[in-house]
């Protein structure tokens, strides 16, 4: 019987990202907090919300934390689904350390984690292999790159967080004069250029890294099988590390280089001459739901090891079943709208443990968007 208690607030929006964190931690019969800015968020209508509790906006987030909590007899734990909410609370670390426990680097700075030019740089202390690149002003950047040759090549926001246009300001360009172009629409202070990697296959690494890297647990990797051109999440198959022939100590080296505790995402792209480092996320990711249906859930074993100083008994830290992922109510639209027949739906859909939202133990966030969005 699992004993164990603790407050979670699980910080995010209107994504699929915390629904599956909420799912994970509620059927551990741990208390749920959903903190948001979306007034009727679909996520708010899970059975293992307790209480919802809506900001204004994202950035009274830790005020409004110390407000309701901080007079919590056993800190409550923050987990966070984006990188602009993990953001928010590793920027506050020094107010809300003494009244909760929450995700952190030891070399944290003003966002520096998030920064990809920060990230290529430890990357490369690792051993990581990395696409040809380089980081520039935007305004400098016509300049600096007259004689930049590697095409295709990839420009896209230096920080996650700055990426104001979202997926318009990633862009792919054949040469100097599509280069050009794409610069003069981007809306980033900073850009990053990338040659651009033809790939055989696109796998993340999901764990989770605790006392500050020092335990890595990565239970597998997913693989995109069929993106959709209209999301980020796509189906996909998530299987063991044994399966993907990728030295998984470099990863564990940069997570213990940045002094991380939380939950990731690493991002690779696959080639023919080998595999190719894209970024690390320090939040939860989007499609982490898949690894508690595997078998392995993260987010407990984070908030149980934050709490106790070890991991839960019996609990795996390795999956159980190859599992698929499908973006459900994405891929409906996509149906409708005729941009995935209905056969390869209704096939998907039987052979997925993990669907993005879809749950018959938990069918209101799923009735909530079918219906009403």
């Amino acid at each position: 019987m699992n004993d164990f208690s603790r407050k979670v607030i699980v910080f995010g929006g209107n994504h699929h990202n915390p629904l599956g964190v909420i799912r994970a931690l509620g059927r551990k019969k741990l208390d749920v907090f959903f903190l948001t800015s979306v007034k009727n968020s679909f996520v708010a209508h899970s059975k293992y919300v307790t209480e919802t509790i809506f900001l204004e906006k994202d950035e009274d987030a830790p005020q409004v934390l110390l407000n309701r909590f901080s007079s919590e007899l056993v800190k409550p734990v923050i987990v966070c689904c984006g990188d602009g909410f993990a953001a928010i609370i590793m920027n506050s670390r020094e107010m809300l350390k003494k009244a909760f426990i929450m995700p952190y680097a030891k070399v944290y700075q003003k966002g520096n984690i998030f920064d990809k030019g920060f990230q290529a740089a430890v990357a490369k202390e690792c051993g990581i292999e990395m696409p040809q690149s380089q980081v520039l002003e935007l305004s400098e950047a016509k300049e600096l790159l007259k004689n930049w040759n590697s095409f295709p090549s990839i420009v896209k926001p230096l920080d996650s967080l700055m990426a104001f246009g979202g997926k318009d300001d990633i862009r792919i360009v054949e040469n100097s004069e599509e280069l050009n172009a794409a610069l003069e629409k981007t809306h980033s202070i900073k850009i990053q250029i990338q040659q651009y990697i033809k790939k055989k296959m696109e796998f993340q690494l999901i764990g989770c890294s605790l006392d500050e890297g020092r335990i890595v647990i990565i239970p597998g990797f997913t693989h995109i099988l069929r993106q959709p051109p209209n999301t980020n999440t796509g189906f996909l198959k998530y299987s063991s590390c044994e399966k993907l022939n990728y030295d998984l100590r470099k990863i564990k080296d940069f997570m213990r280089r940045v002094g991380y505790s939380g939950l990731f995402s690493a991002e690779f792209l696959r080639e023919e001459k080998g595999d190719y480092f894209m970024e690390v996320n320090f939040r939860n990711d989007g499609n982490a739901y898949v690894v508690t249906q595997a078998g392995v859930n993260l987010p407990y074993l984070w908030v149980y090891y934050c709490c106790e100083g070890k991991l839960p008994p019996n609990e795996p830290e390795t999956i159980k079943r190859e599992t698929f992922f499908m973006p459900d109510l994405q891929d409906i639209r996509n149906v409708m709208h005729g941009d995935l027949s209905l056969i390869t739906f209704i096939r998907d859909w039987f052979k997925t443990k993990a669907h993005a939202v879809y749950d018959l133990k938990d069918l209101k966030p799923f009735l909530h968007q079918l219906f009403l969005h």
